[in-house]
Formats: C-alpha cells, structure tokens, sequence
C-alpha cells in the first residue's frame, strides 16, 4: 500500500507530502523501493539501481537477503547516515537483532495487525524485565491476543 503497489484500504498515505494514489509519480519519485525478491540472485544490484536516484524515502523488505557480510554492513552504515540527515528508512526484517540494532521507531504487526507502533526505548520501559527486542516482540503478541 504504501509503494502504491496495492490499493489503500483505508486512511491515505502520503510521502513528502504527495498522496500516492493522487499524485502517484511524484509520490514514487520520493522514494526507493527494494522488494523482497528470493529470485533475484544479484541483490546488490538492486538495492543500487533503486537507491542510485538518492530519494528520501528508502522502503526496504528484507534488504539483507543474500548480502554477503560485508555488504550487509555497508548498508547498514548507509541506512543509519540515510536517517541522521533527516531522511526516512521504512524497512521490513524479520531479524529483530537487526532492528534492534538499528530501529529508533519499530512496528509491530501480528496476524495483519499493528500490535505496537513507537520508540523502541518506550516499548523496552513497558516490560523492564525483558532484555531483546526478540523477546519484546514476543510479549507484546502474547499481551495482544489475551486483550
């Protein structure tokens, strides 16, 4: 929904202020987009070409499939510059070390829903007692199918 990939189902999505179903290009020129694609065997490639442009919004599902370490690092470098110069890296992991390491905001969506969305250091005071984001994650979908 957000690349305007699918249709919005409710609400409107907005990036640098232009709607993506109403202004779709200059939405899309905003933004980087590197799917999640096992197939590709040339992932390096890809994050390249889509990111080449330099757009403020990177969207990233699973960018670390099939980098090697190195790679993997770099991006990682070139993901937290992206961020402290104001811009905005949206990206899906399933590696929650990863998030954790890098994330100031984290989402988390069980069964198609958001479960918590906000700072990760005010999700960490909510359950002192827990230690890792993999653990946070796990309470939280816990607490969210006893409500």
């Amino acid at each position: 929904m957000i690349t305007g990939i699918t249709d919005i189902t409710s609400g409107n999505i907005t990036i640098n202020n232009f709607d993506i179903e109403k202004d779709p290009v200059n939405a899309k020129e905003n933004m980087g987009l590197v799917p999640d694609s096992p197939d590709l065997s040339r992932q390096k490639v890809m994050i390249i070409g889509v990111l080449l442009h330099n757009p403020s919004v990177w969207i990233l599902d699973e960018p670390m499939t099939g980098l090697d370490p190195k790679a993997s690092h770099i991006l990682k470098e070139k993901m937290r510059e992206h961020a402290k110069n104001g811009n905005t890296v949206f990206f899906s992991t399933h590696v929650l070390e990863v998030a954790e390491k890098l994330c100031t905001k984290i989402i988390i969506i069980s069964e198609g829903s958001i479960r918590y969305t906000g700072k990760l250091e005010d999700l960490q005071a909510m359950y002192p007692e827990v230690k890792t984001l993999e653990e946070l994650f796990f309470k939280v979908i816990d607490n969210s199918k006893e409500a």
